[in-house]
């Protein structure tokens, strides 16, 4: 059967008082610890919460938090217990937070008795702050120490959640869309889009370079030799997680001497490194009709 230890072990390590405005670490349960750990390390996961942790089955488990409502980050360690049917103990587990740029943050710890009947445990900690949006944007790593030995690590993203749309041009658009869709493929580029010839089209993109991720959807134009239209184009989307990220639209006139049109636009940032690592979806509108979707993946670079 396996126990989870509901305790959290923060002790602050401040090199400067700014750590002390930053990072407030959570409630903690630290006292006498043995000196040898009994502990065989299976897992590290994280999750998000307030300076008070939920029960188990409230936590939602990730890699990736939004700056704007990010608190605490606690990380839960599971392991199995080598002095099961033994006798008690009182290890120390500790997690040693780094920063994006490689530098210590924190260190959270946590030691609580163990019974002998519990075969296996989770024990958790973490580090925060009381309010949100004070985690800077960045990949951060989690050293875990058994006592004194480091025997696993993981790693989280914190993402902001407040991207901007790149340039697009949204005034008046017709109810209907006289477009047929053809097909739609992803591009990188700063807020300023190059021209066509310097593009490179993929769907794997780099962390450490990406800013913009503008997507590029050819259509037939139905009105050909008709009229001029102004349809609107539409791109959502969508985190590796499934959830919403953002809507890119565009609508501009589209002369009636053209037989196909490339409309484009897209959703990112002005400096590289923020996207989350992942495959995202993005489902493409016509008005108000999914026409199609694509995907591209945010690939880890800095290894």
């Amino acid at each position: 059967m396996k126990k989870a230890i509901f305790f959290i072990c923060l002790l602050f390590i401040l090199p400067t008082p700014l750590f002390a405005q930053k990072g407030t670490p959570s409630p903690s349960v630290v006292s006498s610890v043995e000196e040898k750990t009994y502990l065989e390390f299976e897992f590290v996961k994280f999750f998000e919460s307030g300076f008070t942790a939920p029960p188990e089955a409230q936590r939602q488990y990730k890699t990736d938090f939004p700056k704007s409502t990010t608190r605490y980050v606690s990380f839960t360690v599971g392991a199995r217990n080598l002095l099961y049917r033994n006798r008690p103990q009182k290890p120390l587990v500790i997690g040693r937070y780094y920063n994006p740029d490689g530098t210590l943050r924190g260190e959270a710890k946590v030691n609580v008795d163990i019974p002998s009947d519990w075969k296996e445990v989770d024990l958790w900690s973490g580090w925060g702050a009381d309010q949100p949006g004070t985690w800077p944007v960045g990949a951060y790593r989690v050293e875990i120490l058994f006592g004194n030995t480091k025997v696993g690590e993981g790693s989280f993203t914190i993402y902001d959640d407040k991207a901007t749309p790149s340039p697009s041009v949204v005034s008046s658009v017709e109810e209907k869309t006289y477009l047929e869709f053809e097909f739609v493929k992803f591009f990188e580029s700063g807020f300023t889009v190059p021209p066509e010839p310097q593009r490179q089209y993929k769907t794997d993109f780099p962390i450490s370079t990406t800013r913009y991720i503008n997507f590029l959807v050819g259509a037939k134009n139905l009105l050909y030799r008709n009229r001029t239209h102004k349809p609107l184009v539409i791109g959502r989307y969508y985190y590796p997680d499934g959830t919403f990220f953002g809507e890119a639209k565009v609508n501009v006139d589209i002369p009636s001497d053209w037989q196909n049109a490339d409309l484009w636009t897209g959703w990112g940032w002005d400096q590289p490194g923020k996207w989350s690592l992942g495959t995202y979806r993005v489902e493409i509108f016509f008005g108000n009709k999914k026409v199609a979707e694509g995907k591209f993946t945010i690939y880890d670079d800095r290894k």
